[in-house]
């Protein structure tokens, strides 16, 4: 159970970083 939720945890941040990721990308096109 522990390791399915930091699974999830990680899942998590790792679509934060994208978005932000993706906000950064746009930014600099635009």
């Amino acid at each position: 159970m522990h390791e399915t939720a930091r699974a999830i945890v990680l899942a998590e941040r790792r679509k934060t970083d994208g978005v932000a990721h993706f906000a950064a990308w746009l930014g600099l096109k635009l």
